[in-house]
C-alpha cells in the first residue's frame, strides 16, 4: 500500500495512535477492527456482510465502524450487519430506511437502516 494511501486511511479511519509502522496486534481491539474495514473498503466491494462487527468494543469505536458503514453504503455498497447483542444472526440492512422486527433461533431481532 502506499504510504499517501496508507495515511489517509489512518485519518479517515481514526486510527489511534496514528502511526503507520504501528503493528496490527499492538492496537486496540476496536483501532484493529476499522484496520480491517478499511482494508475490505479498499477493494471496493459491492457487498459487505459483517457479524456484530462493534461487539465488545467501546462507544467511540463502535461510533466511528458506524459511520464508516454509513458513508460506504452512501457510496453504492450494500451490506447487512448481522447482530442480536448476544452474537446471533439478525439482518440490519446497510441501504434503504425504515426498521423491522423479526425472530431467528427464538429471539426476537431488530432491523434498522444505515443510509
Amino acid at each position: 500500500m502506499e504510504q499517501a494511501t496508507l495515511k489517509e486511511m489512518i485519518r479517515l479511519l481514526d486510527i489511534r495512535p496514528p502511526l503507520p509502522r504501528r503493528l496490527f496486534g499492538k492496537l486496540s481491539g476496536g483501532n484493529q477492527q476499522k484496520v480491517l474495514l478499511g482494508k475490505w473498503l479498499l477493494t471496493h466491494p459491492a457487498l459487505l456482510v459483517l457479524d456484530d462487527p462493534t461487539l465488545r468494543r467501546r462507544s467511540g469505536a463502535r461510533e466511528k465502524i458506524f459511520e464508516i458503514l454509513r458513508d460506504a453504503a452512501a457510496e453504492g455498497v450494500g451490506g447487512s450487519l448481522l447482530f442480536d447483542g448476544a452474537g446471533t444472526a439478525c439482518g440490519d440492512v446497510l441501504a434503504g430506511a425504515g426498521a423491522e422486527g423479526g425472530a431467528r433461533g427464538g429471539r426476537t431481532c431488530r432491523q434498522r437502516a444505515f443510509a
